[in-house]
């Protein structure tokens, strides 16, 4: 059998003309394939087919990238990128964006902890510490400060006051006067304190006998 190559040039195809091809899936004839003939009209068929397919296929990726991208924008726009307000007088509002989540707002002006014994609280010493203590911000302005304090004793003691201090100034009639016998008891109060100032709750008189232990918290606005 003469090579393809070596036939005449058709120069004028049509559908029903032949052409040899070989079948790679078939492997009946040779582990390479088996030598099949399919017309013209049928092969350029199946191109068709197969270019409509894969284009078909490209158009719905496209439509679905740019419906993908079109619901991120849109709910990005809905996102608002901008911190959200302090508390305050309640509202509707007029935004027409929401907030994230995760998002969180300024406790500018809401009264916070912000210093604490911690649920063990603190065992009265033979000595005279600071508990714990509050700085307010120096920004020009008055704070709120708010504290609470439980005592237990557990044996009388010996000395082991508690006063409250602001810049220095100590008050016993908010705190402990010491030489307290067995027994629980509470404290506390409120006070306005100037920008810059310190707050404390210290131990003023050294505890030379018996046991106490002091629970006590700071709020400040």
């Amino acid at each position: 059998m003469s090579k393809i190559t070596a036939y005449a040039v058709l120069s004028s195809v049509q559908s029903d003309d032949v052409i040899p091809i070989v079948d790679v899936h078939d492997v009946s004839m040779a582990g390479s394939g088996t030598t099949k003939h399919v017309t013209v009209s049928a092969l350029l068929a199946n191109t068709d087919a197969a270019g409509a397919a894969a284009t078909a296929q490209a158009n719905a990726k496209a439509y679905t990238d740019a419906e993908t991208a079109r619901a991120e924008a849109a709910e990005a726009a809905l996102l608002t990128g901008v911190a959200p307000v302090a508390l305050g007088t309640a509202a509707v509002g007029t935004a027409t964006q929401a907030a994230r989540q995760d998002h969180i707002h300024p406790t500018t002006g809401l009264l916070t902890k912000v210093a604490d014994t911690g649920t063990s609280g603190y065992t009265l010493a033979n000595s005279t510490p600071v508990i714990i203590s509050w700085t307010a911000p120096n920004d020009g302005n008055l704070h709120y400060v708010s504290w609470g304090m439980y005592l237990s004793v557990t044996s009388a003691e010996t000395g082991g006051n508690i006063i409250t201090s602001i810049q220095g100034l100590y008050s016993i009639g908010n705190g402990f006067g010491g030489g307290l016998a067995v027994g629980n008891y509470v404290a506390g109060t409120n006070t306005v304190v100037p920008p810059g100032s310190t707050f404390q709750i210290k131990q003023s008189v050294a505890l030379t006998a018996g046991a106490s232990v002091l629970s006590a918290q700071i709020w400040a606005a």
